[in-house]
C-alpha cells in the first residue's frame, strides 16, 4: 500500500471518530444492538438514541409493574437537575427513586414501607409535585394511613409533614400545586372532610385555609391551578355551588385563606380545565342562561372575571376542551352547533377567538382529539367516528398553518397516539405505524420531521414508551423490552437554539438632578432546554443612567454554551425648565431730556439637572431710555438642556421736574406724525375751553 493511500486512510479513521465524539449530528440508522436486536432510525436532533438507564428490577420483570403507578399524572418529576420516580425492585414494593444523570445511576430514596408491599402502590401516591428550592413533595401510605411527605433526595431528608388525620385513616392528600414558594393541597382532618391546606416551607406546619363546606361532609375540591401567588380551584360551599376559589400564599388560614372569586353559575359552573395566558386564568364553565358551558377568563377579581365568548349561541354547550396554551394564544376544541367539534384558538377576546379551521365539513362527533403543545405550536388527532384517530395534525394558529403530519398506521386499521411530550419545539409522543407496534416517535412539526425514534421492542411487540419528562440535557421515559421489561430509559438531547432573550421597550425618564435617574427594568429569557438562565446586563437594573441615550444589552447563555441576547434604549432627559425669579419694575428719573442708559439688575434663575443657564434680555443691555417712557425688558433663561423660560420687567424713564418733553420727545405737536397736529390742537382747544368756566367759578368763589 502506497503512503499516499495509507494518508488517506488515515484522514477516513479520524473523520469518522471525530463524528463520534460530537455526537451532536444527525444519526443514521446502526446496527442492532446485542442485547435488544432493536432497530434504530435516523434521529435527526438528538446527540444520542434512547439507552437504558438502569435495569433496576433485573431481568424481565418490571421495575413499573401494571399495578403501580406511572399512568398517574406526575409520577415521573424533575426538580433542580434530578429526577424523581416511583419504581420497584425484587426486595421491596413501589418507592421514591431518583436520578441526577450521573454514572452512578439510579438509587432508591428511602424504603418508606419495607418489603413488597411498598408505599407508593396506588394513583394517589404516584403524584409526585418538585418543591420550592429543590426536592420533592409526595404521597406515601403506611401505618398512618395516605399522608404528605416531603424529600430533599436523602434518606434523612424524606420525612412525613404531619399526620393529618391520627391513626390509620389517612388524610389522602391530593392535587399538590406551588404558588408563590408555598405548597398547596387539599386534604382531609377528620373533622373538616376535604378542604383546601396550605404548607407555608420545610419547617412549618399544614394550615388549614378555610372550612368551606362547614362540617365533615367536605368541598369537593378539583383543578388547582397555579397563576404568581395566587392557586385558583373548583369547590362547592352548598350555598353556590361548584364555583371558582381561589387562595393567596401571603394569606393567612381559616376563614381567611380562600374566598369565593364569582358565583358564575345559576346551579353549578363547575369550573374545569384551568391554565393561564398572559397573567389571567382560562377555564370553561357553565353559566347556565341564557349560555352553556363556554370559554370563560379571570383575573382572580369578580368584575375581572367573565365568559370569552357564547361559541355555541343559547344554552347550548360549545364545551371548549383540551385547553392548550402555545406561544401567545389558547387552543381549545369547541362545538359551535354548526360545524362539529373543530380546534379553536383565542387572544383571550370575543373577537379574537375563532375556529382555526373546520377539519370536518359539516357536523362531526368525535373532533379533533389529544390537544398537546410544543413551542408556538399545537399537535393532535383527527378523531374517527368509531373512536380511533389515525392521523397527527399540527396548527400555528392559522389556516394555512394547520395541516397534517402523518398517518401514523393506515386506515382501516386506525392508528392511534399514546402518550405526548413538547420538548422545546419538538414533539415525542408514543405511536403506532401498524408493523412495529407503540414505540417512540418524534415530529417537529413537518410531515418530513416526523419520525419513529427506535423501536425499542423489535418487530410487532410495544415498549409503550410513557412518563416523558425532561431534565436539563437528557428526556427520560419509562418503556417495555424483551429483555429487561419496563424500566427507566433516556436519550440526550441537542441544543443547538440559543436562548430568546426579551428586553422591556425602550425608556424615558425625566431626571431629577444632574447626576442623572436610577432607572428599574427587567428582561425575561427563555430557552428550550436550560429552564433556568442568568441574565447579564451592560448595566445593571436600577443604576444611575446619565442625561443622554444610552443602550443597554441583556445576554445569557445556556448550558452548552448557546448565547442570546436583546438591546433597548434607556433615555434620560431634562424637560423641565429653570426656576427664575423675575427682577421689580425698574423707575428711575432722568437727569435732562437726553436718553439714558438703564442697568439691569441681576436675575435669580436656578437649574439642578442641566446648567449652566444663560441669560439674554431684549432689549440687551447698554439700551438707551428715552426720558418719559416706559418699555417692556424680556428676559429669557436657557439651560444646557434647551429647555427655556421667559419673564418680564418694566423700565421707565421718568422726566426732571419742571421739565418739558423734548421734540423728539413724542408729547410736542411736531413730533405727531403728519395729519394729526390739527387733532392735536383741537384737543388742546377743547380743555381750555373747559378750564375757562372752572376758572370763573374759582373767581367768583374767591370774591
Amino acid at each position: 500500500m502506497t503512503l499516499t493511500k495509507l494518508w488517506r486512510y488515515g484522514l477516513l479513521v479520524l473523520g469518522v471518530a471525530y463524528g463520534v465524539a460530537v455526537g451532536c449530528g444527525p444519526l443514521q440508522e446502526s446496527e442492532p444492538s446485542a442485547d435488544l436486536s432493536s432497530r434504530r432510525v435516523r434521529l435527526d436532533n438528538q446527540c444520542s438514541p434512547p439507552t437504558l438507564v438502569a435495569d433496576l428490577n433485573p431481568g424481565p420483570s418490571d421495575a413499573f409493574p401494571d399495578g403501580g403507578t406511572l399512568w398517574a399524572p406526575g409520577s415521573l418529576v424533575a426538580s433542580k437537575r434530578q429526577l424523581y420516580f416511583v419504581a420497584s425492585e425484587d426486595s421491596t414494593g413501589p418507592e421514591l427513586w431518583m436520578s441526577d444523570g450521573t454514572d452512578a445511576g439510579p438509587r432508591r430514596v428511602k424504603d418508606i414501607v419495607p418489603g413488597p408491599a411498598g408505599s407508593m402502590a396506588t394513583p394517589l401516591t404516584g403524584s409526585l409535585t418538585a418543591a420550592p428550592g429543590g426536592g420533592i413533595y409526595f404521597v406515601a401510605r403506611t401505618g398512618s394511613g395516605e399522608e404528605l411527605w416531603r424529600s430533599d433526595g436523602t434518606e434523612n431528608g424524606t420525612v412525613q409533614v404531619r399526620d393529618l388525620w391520627p391513626g390509620s385513616s389517612g388524610s389522602e392528600p391530593s392535587q399538590l400545586t406551588v404558588a408563590g414558594g408555598q405548597l398547596f393541597f387539599a386534604a382531609n382532618d377528620g373533622v373538616h372532610g376535604q378542604e383546601p391546606w396550605r404548607l407555608s416551607g420545610p419547617d412549618a406546619g399544614p394550615v388549614l385555609l378555610r372550612d368551606i363546606n362547614v362540617g365533615p361532609n367536605g368541598s369537593v375540591l378539583s383543578n388547582f391551578k397555579a397563576l404568581g401567588n395566587t392557586v385558583f380551584f373548583s369547590a362547592n360551599d352548598v350555598v353556590h355551588g361548584q364555583e371558582l376559589w381561589k387562595a393567596e400564599a401571603t394569606d393567612g388560614g381559616r376563614d381567611g385563606g380562600a374566598v369565593l372569586v364569582k358565583d358564575i353559575g345559576e346551579f353549578d359552573a363547575i369550573p374545569a380545565e384551568l391554565v393561564t395566558l398572559g397573567g389571567r386564568l382560562y377555564f370553561n364553565a357553565d353559566k347556565g342562561e341564557p349560555s352553556g358551558r363556554e370559554l370563560w377568563t379571570s383575573d382572580g377579581t369578580e368584575g375581572g372575571t367573565h365568559q370569552v365568548k357564547d361559541i355555541w349561541d343559547g344554552l347550548a354547550d360549545s364545551l371548549p376542551s383540551e385547553l392548550q396554551v402555545a406561544g401567545n394564544r389558547l387552543f381549545f376544541t369547541a362545538d359551535d352547533g354548526v360545524r362539529g367539534r373543530e380546534v379553536w384558538a383565542s387572544d383571550g377576546t370575543s373577537g379574537g377567538t375563532r375556529m382555526v379551521k373546520e377539519l370536518y365539513p359539516g357536523p362531526n362527533i368525535p373532533g379533533p382529539v389529544g390537544l398537546v403543545t410544543a413551542g408556538n405550536r399545537v399537535f393532535f388527532q383527527r378523531g374517527e367516528e368509531d373512536g380511533g384517530a389515525d392521523e397527527l395534525w399540527t396548527s400555528d394558529g392559522t389556516d394555512a398553518g394547520t395541516f397534517m403530519l402523518k398517518r401514523i398506521r393506515p386506515a382501516p386499521e386506525g392508528g392511534f397516539v399514546l402518550e405526548r411530550k413538547g420538548v422545546g419545539d419538538t414533539l415525542y409522543f408514543a405511536g403506532n405505524d401498524g408493523v412495529n407496534g407503540i414505540e417512540l416517535w418524534k415530529s417537529d412539526g413537518t410531515p418530513g420531521g416526523t419520525v419513529q425514534v427506535m423501536d425499542i421492542a423489535p418487530g410487532a411487540e410495544s415498549s409503550i414508551p410513557r412518563g416523558f419528562t425532561r431534565v436539563g440535557l437528557k428526556l427520560y421515559f419509562a418503556a417495555r423490552d424483551p429483555v429487561h421489561g419496563e424500566e427507566l430509559w433516556s436519550l440526550d438531547l441537542c441544543d443547538r437554539s440559543p436562548p430568546e432573550v426579551t428586553c422591556p421597550p425602550n425608556f424615558a425618564f425625566e431626571a431629577d438632578a444632574g447626576t442623572g435617574v436610577a432607572v428599574p427594568f427587567a428582561a425575561t429569557a427563555v430557552d428550550d432546554i436550560t429552564e433556568e438562565l442568568e441574565l447579564v446586563y451592560s448595566h445593571a437594573p436600577g443604576s444611575i443612567f446619565p442625561l443622554g441615550v444610552t443602550p443597554v444589552t441583556v445576554s445569557t447563555q445556556d448550558e452548552v454554551g448557546n448565547t442570546g441576547s436583546c438591546t433597548f434604549q434607556v433615555t434620560v432627559r431634562d424637560t423641565v425648565p429653570p426656576r427664575v425669579t423675575c427682577p421689580r419694575n425698574i423707575f428711575i428719573e432722568a437727569t435732562g431730556p437726553e436718553p439714558v442708559e438703564v442697568p439691569y439688575p441681576e436675575v435669580q434663575a436656578v437649574e439642578a439637572v442641566s446648567p449652566p443657564v444663560t441669560i439674554e434680555f431684549d432689549p440687551p443691555p447698554g439700551t438707551l431710555f428715552t426720558p418719559g417712557e416706559s418699555t417692556p425688558v424680556v428676559v429669557t433663561i436657557k439651560d444646557a438642556a434647551g429647555n427655556t423660560r421667559t419673564c418680564r420687567f418694566g423700565v421707565t424713564v421718568e422726566l426732571p421736574e419742571g421739565s418739558e418733553p423734548g421734540e423728539d420727545s413724542g408729547c410736542s405737536c411736531k413730533s405727531l406724525p403728519g395729519g394729526t397736529s390739527a387733532w392735536g390742537a383741537l384737543l388742546v382747544l377743547l380743555a381750555l375751553t373747559r378750564l375757562r368756566p372752572l376758572s370763573r367759578r374759582g373767581q367768583r368763589e374767591g370774591s
